[in-house]
Order: structure tokens, then sequence, then C-alpha cells
């Protein structure tokens, strides 16, 4: 072998050492790399991957059922707590801790609660503890709270209990408070949830509730009578000028209310417009009207204008009654004055002028005569 080869065989030989070596470090990286490299992966995956909880209203997540062992240690705990407040004597400590119990306890598991009230002794006491548990279970569940107020004994809580579900059901669904108000069978329950209804429905839609009034005549004549007074109040109040104008066009038997409730409603500052308003009116919206300006101006700063009013009331009896009412108010004051308007006053016959001065003269011949507005 020449000096030439015996080199290049060298070089050779190093060469493949080298590459030797470089392959073997590259086999060892290859053998830890992936292992590396999937960590990381797996690391970036739970820190960019992880899914967010979502924000949840209080309702849902109550109506979510918690595990059943968890379900099985607060019943256990929340039973024995109450058997422990169940035994304290005194009711002004005894209530107010079950109620409290009963609301924790509603929150995790209300099915549970209802169930331990139904178990427990019939009282009056036990319907105080219903009635927050219902005012509770109606917004996670309003049909089926009304199913089972319907269960329920006649509590002394029962009223407050029908009143508080009938005006949560009419805002959520009057079709279905109309149908559950016929369902209670006790008729003066079953009044005064009627009234409730109406009361409650004539403040958010009056339009709807005078429709329902009118198509429906079948009422008790007390209940018809205090829902259109809310239903004239509701107007009054929502739209003053609208109901000025337009009163005319509401039925027949709601314009008298309507009438008394827009004069309370007046601006007292605007008293001369309200008397211009009366005297377009006639029969019992003029009543209504004049009536409603007494009860509301009053007597005192003006009593001239209230007994000139109360001369031009049809109906005998509110006639009588309010001048009476005026007059004697008008003689504390301004007792020649009040007499002299009496006596001159074109609109009363002389028969009346003659009795009211009779029953002035005998009221002031009693001692200490109450001052009237």
């Amino acid at each position: 072998m020449t000096i030439k080869n015996h080199y290049t065989w060298g070089f050779t030989s190093i060469a493949m050492i080298f590459f030797a070596g470089q392959f073997f470090i590259n086999q060892n990286s290859n053998q830890s790399s992936p292992s590396s490299s999937k960590t990381l992966f797996i690391t970036q995956t739970k820190s960019t991957e992880q899914p967010q909880q979502s924000a949840v209203s209080p309702s849902q997540a109550l109506s979510e059922p918690t595990s059943t062992n968890q379900q099985t240690k607060d019943k256990v705990y929340f039973i024995e707590q109450l058997d422990q407040a169940t035994q304290i004597t005194s009711l002004h400590q005894r209530a107010p801790l079950i109620k409290m119990l009963l609301a924790q306890w509603a929150k995790q598991d209300i099915q549970a609660v209802l169930s331990w009230l139904e178990q427990q002794p019939e009282s009056h006491e036990l319907g105080e503890y219903y009635s927050p548990i219902i005012q509770y279970y109606m917004q996670l569940d309003a049909y089926d709270a009304g199913e089972l107020i319907l269960t329920l004994p006649n509590f002394d809580a029962i009223p407050s209990i029908i009143s508080h579900y009938v005006d949560y059901l009419v805002k959520i669904d009057v079709d279905s408070a109309l149908a559950w108000v016929e369902d209670i069978t006790e008729p003066f329950a079953r009044q005064n949830a009627t009234l409730q209804l109406l009361n409650t429905w004539a403040r958010i839609s009056p339009q709807d509730a005078i429709l329902f009034l009118t198509e429906n005549s079948q009422l008790e004549e007390h209940t018809r009578s205090a829902a259109m007074t809310t239903i004239a109040n509701t107007l009054s109040r929502q739209s003053h000028d609208d109901t000025v104008t337009l009163l005319h066009q509401y039925p027949d038997d709601i314009q008298p209310k309507l009438a008394y409730s827009v004069i309370s409603h007046w601006p007292i500052t605007e008293a001369d417009n309200a008397i211009d308003w009366i005297y377009t009116l006639d029969g019992a919206l003029k009543d209504e009207a004049i009536h409603s300006y007494i009860d509301y101006f009053g007597v005192s700063e003006q009593p001239e204008i209230s007994f000139n009013l109360s001369t031009n009331i049809a109906n005998t009896e509110l006639k009588s009654r309010l001048l009476h009412r005026v007059l004697i108010q008008w003689h504390q004051t301004e007792p020649n004055i009040a007499t002299q308007e009496l006596l001159s006053n074109v609109n009363l016959s002389d028969s009346e002028k003659q009795q009211l001065l009779a029953y002035v003269k005998q009221t002031f011949d009693k001692p200490n005569t109450p001052m009237t507005r």
C-alpha cells in the first residue's frame, strides 16, 4: 500500500467513526424527543383547551341535581338540625331558625324540603313555614307550585300564599292564572283570588282587564267594582290626558270610576281646569267628578267653589252628604258667609235650604264639634 492509499484509508476511517458517533447521538435524541414533545403538547392543551365554566342563573344552578351522596349527607344534616329546632319551646326563637334552615336546604333540594314539610303535624305554624318555601318554589316551577297550594290545609297563611301566587302567575301567564283561580274550592278564597288577579292584571294591562270584565258580567259586583277602580286609577295615572279625552269611549260601567279617578290625579296646581272639565260632564260622571274634587282638593281652601259644585249633584243621597260636609266645614271659619251663600243659591229649593240650615244648627249646638277637612 502506497503512502497515498494509507492517508486515504485513514481519513475514511476517521469519517466513519465520526458519522457512527453522530448516528448514536441522534438515536438517543430520537428516543427522548417524542416524549418531551408529547409532554409539552399535553401541557399546552391543558392550559389552552381547558373548558371555561359558563355563568348560570341562580334558578338554573338550583335546579341542577347534586350528587346522590351529597344530597343524602345534606338531608341527614338538615333533618337533624330541624329536629333540634322543633324542640325549642319559644316560638320567637324556634320559627326564625326553622325558616332559615328550610331556606338553606331548599336551595340544595327543594323536593326534600317539601317532603319534610308534608310529614310535619298540621298546624298554623306549619303554614308559616310553607309560605316562603312556596314563594321560592313557584320561581322554579310555577305550575307545580300552584298544584301544591291547592292541596294545602286551610292554614292562616293560605290567603297570603294565594295572593302572592296569583300576583306572580298573572304576570307570566294570565290564562293559567284564570284557570287556577277557578280550581279553588273555597268560595271566599276564590273570590279574593279573583280580585287579586284582576287588580294585578289591571295594573299591567288595563285595556285587557276591561275587555275581560266586559265579557264576564257574571262576576260578583264587589269584585267587579274593585277591579274597575284599580283600572281607573291605573289609566288616570299612566295616561291622564288621554283618559280625559277618551272618557266616553270606555264601557259605561267604568266611566263614573274613571271620572272620579281622573280628578283625583289632576295636578293640584290646575284646579281651575279640573272645574271646567267637571262642568262638561253630565249625570253620574259629573256626580263622581264633583265627589272626587271635594275629596281630593278639600273644602278649606275654596269652600264657595266646593259648595256650588255640590249643589249641582244629581244623586240625592250623595248631594245631601257632600252639602252637609261642605257647610259644616265652612261654618267653622265663615259662618255668616256660608249662611248667605246657602240662602241665595238658585240650585237648591227652599225646603232643601231649611233642612241644611237645621242640620248645621243642630251640629253646632252639640259641644266639641270635630273639625273636618
